[in-house]
Formats: C-alpha cells, sequence, structure tokens
C-alpha cells in the first residue's frame, strides 16, 4: 500500500529576529486546570512562524505568569482562544483587563467556526490545537468573535436559560399529571399552578381517603396554622360528584409516587 502523508498547514518554529517580526499572534487552548499557549510571529515576507509554546496553569498565579510571559512578544496583534464552556471566560477577562488600553485583540471563537481549520492543521492535541489558532490569530478576515459577557451577564444569562427549562420541565410535568388523572376518570378541573392544588394532591395521593375527605383534611391543617381556607372552602363546594371520588390503591398511589 503506497501511503500520502497530507499536507498541514502549521506554521514553521524557528526564532526569527526581532527586526524580521511584524506582529505576534497568540494561540490559547483553554482546560479547566491548564492553558496551553503559542506564540507565533507574522516576518516582514508575509510567512507566519511558530516562536514558543508553553503551559501555564489557570489559576491566578498561573494567569499572572502568563501575562508576564506575554510581555516578552510586542507587537502583540491577538490572542485567540476558543469557547470552552466556562473555562474561558477568567483567561478571557484577564486578558482584557491587562490589554484593555492597547490595541491587542482579545478574541473568543465558537468551537464549531474553528474546528474545520484546526481539522486542517493536524492533530487535535493540546499544543497542536493552540499552535493553529496562534496561526489563526494572523487572519483577521478568518476571525469572527463571539460576545464573552461579564460576570454579572453571565449570571443573568444563566438565571434565564434555568428559568426556561423550569418552565417547560413543569408544562411536561403538568401534562403528565392531568395524563394520569385522565386515566382514573378524575376529570376535576384543578389549577396545577396554584400552590394549594399541589398540596392538596399530595395529601390525596398519600391517604386512602375520597377528594372530598383530602379537602377537609387541607382545612384542618391550614386551620391550624392560623392560615386562610376561604379558597380551600369554596372549592370544596364546587367538588359536585367527584365529591365521593376515591383511587384504587396501592396500584395508583404507586403510579402517581413514580411520577412525583
Amino acid at each position: 500500500m503506497i501511503r500520502t502523508n497530507k499536507k498541514r498547514l502549521r506554521p514553521r518554529r524557528i526564532s526569527p529576529s526581532p527586526d524580521q517580526v511584524v506582529r505576534y499572534g497568540v494561540g490559547l487552548d483553554v482546560h479547566k486546570h491548564v492553558l496551553a499557549c503559542c506564540v507565533s510571529a507574522q516576518i516582514r515576507t508575509g510567512e507566519i512562524i511558530a516562536v514558543k509554546i508553553h503551559s501555564f496553569r489557570v489559576s491566578p498565579a498561573g494567569l499572572h505568569e502568563f501575562t508576564n510571559f506575554l510581555q516578552k512578544f510586542r507587537p502583540l496583534h491577538c490572542c485567540l482562544m476558543e469557547c470552552t464552556g466556562v473555562y474561558h471566560i477568567p483567561v478571557y477577562h484577564h486578558l482584557q483587563k491587562c490589554y484593555q488600553d492597547t490595541t491587542t485583540r482579545i478574541i473568543a471563537m465558537n468551537p464549531l467556526l474553528l474546528n474545520r481549520r484546526l481539522t486542517d492543521l493536524g492533530t487535535k492535541e493540546d499544543k497542536a490545537d493552540a499552535r493553529g489558532l496562534a496561526s489563526l490569530s494572523l487572519y483577521d478576515q478568518l476571525l469572527r468573535p463571539s460576545y464573552v459577557g461579564d460576570l454579572a451577564f453571565i449570571r443573568l444569562r444563566d438565571s434565564i436559560r434555568s428559568y426556561h427549562r423550569t418552565r417547560i420541565k413543569t408544562t411536561q410535568l403538568i401534562n403528565r399529571m392531568k395524563a394520569l388523572l385522565d386515566g382514573e376518570n378524575l376529570k376535576y378541573a384543578f389549577n396545577f399552578k396554584k400552590e394549594w392544588v399541589l398540596k392538596l394532591l399530595d395529601c390525596f395521593l398519600s391517604h386512602d381517603c375520597t377528594l372530598e375527605e383530602a379537602f377537609q383534611k387541607r382545612i384542618a391543617s391550614q386551620t391550624e396554622h392560623g392560615r386562610s381556607i376561604t379558597i380551600l372552602e369554596m372549592q370544596c363546594n364546587t367538588l359536585g360528584e367527584y365529591a365521593t371520588f376515591r383511587l384504587n390503591p396501592p396500584y395508583t398511589v404507586f403510579t402517581f409516587l413514580a411520577f412525583w
């Protein structure tokens, strides 16, 4: 079998003289505890050369060491990293703070946009990724920054996402609950968004009693704790034919307990 080696578009790794360098680019592959860093230089001929590859701890001391390391490479055109969950956020903000008064670009890109480029550059390893990102950081027309907000923005975004996930899950649970009650032919119009309804159903499922008896148990509990019973009394009077409705234990109770 004849094997052909795929040409890899990696920058050559040598040490150019300072007067040859037009600008530097930095590629960062950020993980939970470690970031792999590669510094590439664009020389006057337009060629991109890998100058230095190093790893740092992702900790306050490690990030301080990292920024001190970058001071040796001027002018620094761009620091490029991929959005890796939340791991890139402290690195991104640390660099933004250190280079806020300079022309250095700090860019975090969507991994999907970087994937094809990194695949072309060779094997996906920590230093290979950082090396590819360093090369890519010097191609302005290929860079597509993703928005990285401050901590307040991130907390708000996560809260909104959690809220929507909770709403979806709650709707699914309510629909499941309605289906189980309909399966028992209990068609009373419960408002599952009310807390008192959920507590009533909890009482109804936990005791071998009629629906009216469950109401009376809840009324007694509320009275004992000095809480209002007006709504419970009003709803109890609207039970009609379902006042004497009783679930069939133990199967139905276990069904609902599995649901809860």
